[in-house]
């Protein structure tokens, strides 16, 4: 008898911890909507904020259209909504309200937009790449450390030495020094001195410049890289959403000729980070 009631209360915490994984988390804010009346969609705008170390959820819509509750269908939503859909601001999901309903202008309709903790589902083959979690700090560093080096590097390019002699020893500078170009038996003159050390100055703030710039390069080349692992990977937990989406598109224009009216028809590229 002890054992079946440890079991009963075993089973029904386990219960209550999967519906309080389950709870709205309340972490979304400023819901809006606009009703498209020439292509029959709904724009739902609204902000996902972060919960503790939390950064992707589960994003879910129900709607009140004049008193009675619907849940749109998952085929009618595309955009920010569904499974491991990243905290940020004005976050956007299409609702093609027609896939569920007769919606006109005059309807009363009230949009909630769902926060829960992410739910892995169970799914044959191996197991989803994990998730990484994005460093900025190489990122954030490069681009600190370059800025420093090309500010550097400029600073040497702009040094005194190289100052005087752009100002005393270039003919069409107003403040030329013909005595400085003068030779003295074999000694140099004073411009070949300064040139020296300009261009000493000069080719060091090159040097660091362009290693300055190197160091932004790979910096940036490494956010990049991290930002498209985060989106493989995310990819492979939603069940394999397209990053990349290439969709055709005509569009009808204003300009009229004797012929007909003039309009545009091409591919529409959109890459998903």
């Amino acid at each position: 008898m002890k054992n079946l009631i440890s079991t009963l209360l075993f089973l029904v915490l386990m219960v209550l911890s999967v519906d309080a994984q389950e709870t709205n988390l309340g972490n979304i804010s400023n819901v809006d909507w606009q009703y498209d009346s020439l292509s029959k969609k709904i724009t739902i705008s609204y902000d996902l904020a972060r919960v503790g170390a939390e950064r992707y959820f589960r994003i879910s819509v129900d709607a009140v259209i004049d008193g009675q509750p619907l849940t749109p269908s998952t085929s009618a939503l595309e955009g920010d909504v569904g499974n491991y859909i990243r905290s940020g601001l004005s976050n956007k999901i299409i609702w093609d309200v027609t896939q569920d309903i007769l919606f006109t202008q005059n309807a009363s309709l009230q949009i909630k937009v769902t926060s829960k903790s992410v739910q892995p589902t169970p799914t044959p083959g191996p197991d989803p790449m994990p998730l990484p979690e994005p460093n900025l700090f190489i990122p954030i560093g490069a681009g600190v450390l370059g800025g420093g080096l090309i500010v550097a590097g400029l600073g040497n390019m702009n040094s005194d030495d190289v100052k005087e002699y752009e100002s005393s020893c270039d003919p069409n500078s107003s403040s030329f020094n013909s005595s400085f170009v003068e030779v003295s038996g074999n000694a140099p003159s004073t411009c070949d001195l300064l040139y020296d050390e300009a261009k000493k100055d000069h080719d060091g703030g090159t040097t660091l410049s362009m290693i300055g710039v190197g160091v932004i390069v790979v910096g940036v080349g490494w956010f990049i890289k991290q930002k498209i692992d985060e989106a493989s990977a995310i990819d492979g937990l939603r069940g394999g959403d397209d990053r990349i989406k290439v969709d055709p598109f005509y569009t009808v224009g204003s300009v009229f000729w004797p012929g007909g009216q003039i309009g545009n028809l091409g591919l529409k590229f959109t890459y998903n980070f």
